[in-house]
């Protein structure tokens, strides 16, 4: 919900609410009286499910009784600002959203115009695939199409500090393809929120708003049932098979995570059901409501419905709305009985290997890699800037490219270097197995061009890093300034498990018993503690 005052959720839970309106279109201001008719429509899930990774797109349809020319305004900005009348007759705002203008139409009552939020812009071709943390790749995606990111951090959802790495093997042909399953592999939805920045949002339990029967403007439809998750199913895409993840208390509904391609690496139990975890977090009652319009009224709001057909001791979320001006606010909450599909849903989870594919054919296949995030080469330094993981079906021969732009800097800390020498290191599984020629570099951009021809046996799986080494200045290179890609014939995507056991642990410094140092510190050996 978005956050107002208490006068104004004083003013709109009275019977009668006065309303204004008012926005820009194109740079131009209007008001009120030049809008005829105006409605917004959004949700985060479908009418079946409380679902995660939605990306659905928010539209506008307004008419404004305006003298425009209608043909300058396709792709053209439109913001909204709906105010609701304080007891002191000054009006509250809250802003509606920021919208891109798709169609309009003149007709005798004005210029009837269809927009759509800012998700719309993540409908954008992308060829590279990505990995990273989950908020390294949303700020990827979010700089790619122009748009802010509205998140500070991802600390509350799942998977925040794993390393995603995209399979090779997606159907993601969009940037918003890429951020539902990144939302996804997070437990979240995403939405363009009202400032028209890209959020990242999670179900929660806590009540945003209370209504009674006072507040319904024409009644609504209240299930007799909650909707509820125990258990997930996700397509492994190696081996076209499925695994199922549940609680110990298995009871509930299955979601059905598809191939989620940022769910194939690494450990896939503790990524699997860290997902598990958001999504058995929430039970809410499916129901259908319409209200006298609130436009604080937000995706993810919790409700409660004491009295009449509601039940104070549930939970009803907002999961899609139609909000018209002056008028109402259809709100309503999606979700299945567990009770009626568990049959079902026990079938479901025994199901393995829900299709095959031939793996053992000489096509080619091919990993791509581009930095999600600023890369800071500082002088003397030797920075990773290429990570790819890749793995072999047969013996074969793989070629490594890439393409990077830098901006060189060879002012170090006042001092002015003639120019700055730049080399290139390959290490595979940690080895150091080639390094370019060292380079001569000046102030300024600089693309370097890197090629490696790789070797690799039969059933193995190899982890290559480039490092850029500086001396004699220091390097910027800015996210999505790397094309890089190890492609090759009998290539194919590593197993469940990638081969590799990655553990960060730290220690606080230790302090030795204080005998080691007196009567016998003669006959310690000081080097071996």
């Amino acid at each position: 919900m978005y956050s107002v005052s208490n006068d104004y959720l004083l003013a709109v839970a009275k019977p009668i609410i006065q309303y204004d309106l008012k926005g820009t279109i194109d740079g131009n201001a209007f008001v009120r009286t030049d809008v005829l008719d105006c409605s917004i429509t959004n949700q985060c899930s479908g009418n079946d499910e409380v679902a995660i990774g939605s990306v659905y797109i928010g539209e506008l349809n307004i008419t404004l009784n305006m003298d425009l020319n209608n043909n300058d305004l396709i792709d053209k900005a439109i913001t909204l600002e709906c105010g609701v009348k304080l007891a002191d007759e000054s009006f509250e705002y809250v802003p509606m959203g920021i919208y891109t203008i798709a169609s309009v139409e003149k007709s005798n009552l004005g210029l009837i115009i269809k927009a759509y939020d800012n998700m719309s812009k993540l409908d954008k071709a992308v060829s590279d695939q990505v990995n990273g943390t989950a908020y390294e790749i949303a700020t990827f995606i979010c700089a790619q199409c122009n748009v802010t990111l509205a998140n500070d951090d991802f600390d509350d959802f799942a998977n925040h500090t794993q390393r995603l790495i995209e399979y090779p093997e997606s159907d993601i042909e969009t940037f918003r393809d890429m951020i539902y399953w990144l939302a996804q592999a997070m437990g979240a939805y995403v939405t363009a929120n009202r400032l028209g920045q890209i959020e990242f949002r999670y179900y929660g339990m806590t009540v945003n708003d209370t209504l009674d029967t006072n507040r319904r403007f024409t009644g609504g439809k209240f299930a007799d049932y909650e909707t509820y998750y125990t258990g997930i199913s996700v397509v492994n895409i190696e081996d076209n098979t499925t695994s199922y993840y549940g609680l110990q208390i298995d009871d509930g509904l299955t979601m059905n995570l598809g191939a989620n391609p940022f769910l194939q690496y690494d450990d896939l139990e503790t990524s699997r059901r860290d997902v598990l975890t958001m999504v058995s977090s929430f039970v809410y009652v499916p129901y259908s409501v319409n209200l006298i319009a609130n436009p604080a009224y937000d995706l993810g709001d919790v409700l409660s419905f004491p009295n009449g057909l509601g039940d104070s001791s549930k939970k009803f979320v907002i999961t899609k709305y139609v909000w018209k001006y002056n008028k109402s606010n259809s709100i309503s909450g999606g979700g299945k009985n567990p009770k009626l599909l568990s049959v079902k849903s026990k079938v479901e989870k025994e199901l393995d290997g829900i299709r095959k594919r031939q793996s053992d054919k000489d096509v080619i296949q091919y990993y791509s890699f581009t930095n999600t995030i600023d890369l800071q080469i500082n002088d003397g330094d030797s920075v990773t800037i290429v990570d790819i993981r890749y793995s072999a079906l047969k013996k074969t021969v793989a070629i490594f490219l890439a393409e990077i732009l830098a901006d060189i800097d060879t002012t170090v800390s006042g001092v002015v270097y003639t120019d700055c020498k730049a080399e290139f290191l390959y290490y595979i599984d940690g080895l150091l197995i080639s390094r370019t020629p060292k380079e001569t570099w000046f102030d300024g951009d600089h693309i370097k061009h890197l090629l490696q021809y790789l070797i690799t046996e039969a059933g193995t799986v190899h982890h290559l890093e480039i490092k850029c080494h500086l001396v004699g200045g220091s390097g910027l290179i800015k996210m999505g300034d790397i094309k890089a890609c190890v492609y090759g014939q009998n290539l194919a995507a590593s197993d469940s498990w990638d081969g590799w056991i990655r553990i960060d642990e730290s220690f606080e410094d230790i302090e030795l018993p204080t005998m080691i140092f007196g009567e016998y510190a003669d006959v310690v050996n000081m080097e071996s503690i």
